[in-house]
Order: C-alpha cells, then sequence, then structure tokens
C-alpha cells in the first residue's frame, strides 16, 4: 500500500475496503484457505499510523513481508527511512 493510512474515522470494516487496498479479495480467503483476521489487519495499520504520527522524521515504512492469518499477523521484516534533519 503505497498512500496514507485509511482514517481513524472509519469504521474497521471500511478501512480494509477502502479504494485502493490492494487484495481485497485475498482477506477473504481463496482457494479454500481461511480468510484473514481483519480487525488485526486494521490494529495494524493504526499502529504504524501512530508510530509515524508520533516520529514525522519517518519518510517510510515497508512491512515485508507480512503474513497475515486467520489468528492474528506477523511482521517477518520491517525498514524505516528516515527524512534528514537540518
Amino acid at each position: 500500500m503505497f498512500r496514507l493510512p485509511p482514517s481513524r474515522s472509519l469504521p474497521p470494516p471500511t478501512r480494509l475496503s477502502a479504494p485502493g487496498v490492494a487484495s481485497r479479495d485475498g482477506l477473504e480467503g481463496a482457494r479454500g484457505a481461511a480468510g484473514v483476521s481483519k480487525p488485526a489487519l486494521v490494529e495494524l495499520i493504526l499502529k504504524v499510523a501512530s508510530i509515524v504520527e508520533a516520529h514525522p522524521e519517518i519518510a517510510e515504512i515497508d512491512l515485508n513481508t507480512l503474513m497475515a492469518y486467520p489468528d492474528g499477523y506477523a511482521v517477518v521484516d520491517a525498514r524505516m527511512i528516515l527524512d534528514r534533519i537540518g
């Protein structure tokens, strides 16, 4: 996702079905696999948004790979790019 996180004012199901959210259909499950925990993904998005809001020096956050499961998620690797100050 290469955009600002969905608004906190939207109800959680709306956040994950907002335009621009990749793989919406995959969230429901595909080819017999169970869907993922949408509340857990919304929680992750809000946590990342809180970090960015608290630290304006963060220019980018890359969560790659993010593994989503029916009962939660795991971030396998994360990278932050900071803006140079001054």
